[in-house]
């Protein structure tokens, strides 16, 4: 046989390399906050909400050149055909007009009007900010819900496999004739059922595979479990709802539709006021052939005018903005108090989630002593079968409350700051990997 060749050495060794680093890259865990950061400029909502703030703001410009003159230039040419003492003439004209408008009193309506549209354009920016925060709050929960479903799936196989090392040992002894066959039935039907939630934990986790792919746009390889670090307080129920108030994007923007519509009552108001317009126009040029006996060729005018409404036009208008404001006053109202009921509800939820975690772990320790000593004991001869498989499935049950009170805590936790407006902050200055250690998943006594 040949030894390779030495140029070809270096050229496997470096491919070699190549492989080794494209498997680290793959097997890098991509951090939340990242995932977040890249995900959230794709989505349609935000995309949207951008263009809509985009448009507010071009409705305050609009309103801003109402306090501006408007400027008005025309230029007439005709060709007519007269008759002047029964003679007809055919006549050329030529004009050109120039005129400038300016409003300088309409009861401040224009005033009211720039508020209005100010609060609406701050409005949107609160509704750009709240569809942030729900993204990333939409975001993590994909995120979490991935690695919290993989991490169960991982633990029942564990139990699984455990299960058929217990399946073989039985199958041994019925043949022996030690046991009756009736223990083989029994841990079949164990199987099965474990079997059959596995199936089920599979499809939930395909499902929120494609959902997570939908939202960040990538594949959900090598998360690990996320957390946020609570802030020291946190769990002050009235210092939490205070902040929401204060902070909630969704509230701001309640409140400044509320403020745009106090405003339209100015504006009707405004209605009310006589208009004062102060308008000059001047006469450019005026060319006419043949020369009629009389035209004006320069002109110069300066003129005020004052429009009065009359009718009940204006009447309805105003009562129709005060409804329109009492209406936005009542939602800001309700939604306050939804998101009150609602602050309430996740906080205290938070709070048990975190104060049993401890307790959890120890269950599953317990469990896994539990589960090993029994082993030994139906190797003995001292446990039933039934009690061995009680066991196991009781560390599985012990594991999954685990992996769903670390995936509870993140987005109880998350939903929280998505209210307050400060999830997107609290990602990029609060975030910490928290996975399980996997001996804590495994079927072996924890030490």
């Amino acid at each position: 046989m040949k030894p390779p060749h030495p140029a070809r050495r270096p050229i496997a060794a470096l491919l070699l390399v190549a492989l080794l680093g494209c498997a680290a890259t793959a097997a890098r865990a991509a951090p939340l906050p990242t995932v977040v950061d890249k995900a959230l400029l794709q989505q349609p909502g935000v995309r949207s909400a951008q263009a809509l703030l985009r448009a507010a703001e071009a409705q305050v410009t609009q309103v801003r050149s109402d306090f501006a003159p408007s400027l008005g230039l025309s230029h007439r040419n005709a060709d007519s055909r007269d008759e002047t003492l029964g003679n007809p003439v055919d006549r050329k004209l030529r004009r050109s007009d120039a005129s400038l408008r300016w409003n300088i009193f309409n009861g401040a309506a224009d005033t009211h009007r720039l508020r209005s549209v100010s609060f609406g354009r701050d409005a949107a920016e609160a509704d750009l900010d709240n569809i942030l925060e729900q993204l990333a709050y939409e975001i993590t929960e994909a995120y979490t819900d991935v690695v919290r479903l993989r991490q169960t799936t991982r633990s029942l196989r564990a139990t699984l496999e455990r299960q058929e090392q217990v399946a073989a040992n039985v199958a041994r002894r019925v043949e022996a004739g030690r046991i009756p066959s009736a223990e083989l039935d029994l841990i079949h039907v164990r199987q099965i059922q474990n079997q059959a939630l596995l199936g089920q934990l599979r499809a939930q986790l395909g499902t929120a595979e494609y959902r997570y792919r939908l939202l960040a746009g990538e594949a959900p390889d090598a998360l690990v479990a996320p957390s946020i670090r609570s802030e020291t307080g946190a769990g002050d129920l009235e210092a939490l709802v205070d902040r929401i108030r204060e902070r909630s994007p969704r509230l701001r923007a309640a409140l400044q539709r509320s403020a745009a519509r106090q405003a339209d009552i100015g504006v009707a108001r405004g209605s009310f006021f006589p208009s004062v317009d102060l308008s000059f126009s001047k006469r450019l040029d005026s060319h006419s052939e043949p020369t009629p006996v009389t035209d004006t060729d320069r002109s110069s005018q300066l003129q005020v005018s004052i429009d009065i409404p009359l009718g009940g036009k204006n009447l309805g208008r105003h009562t129709e903005a005060v409804e329109r404001h009492q209406a936005a006053l009542a939602d800001a109202d309700d939604l306050l108090l939804k998101v009150s009921r609602e602050v309430t509800d996740l906080q205290r939820q938070y709070q048990e989630a975190c104060d049993i975690a401890p307790r959890l772990e120890q269950r599953v320790m317990a469990a896994q002593r539990v589960a090993a000593a029994y082993e030994l004991h139906f190797e003995a001869g001292r446990r039933s079968l039934n009690d061995l498989s009680i066991a196991q499935d009781e560390l599985f049950s012990g594991q999954r409350a685990l992996i769903e009170n670390r995936a509870q805590q993140t987005t109880l936790l998350a939903q929280l700051l998505g209210l307050a407006g400060e999830l997107r902050e609290a990602l990029r200055t609060r975030y910490e990997p928290a996975p399980i250690p996997p001996e804590l998943l495994g079927t072996a006594p924890y030490v």
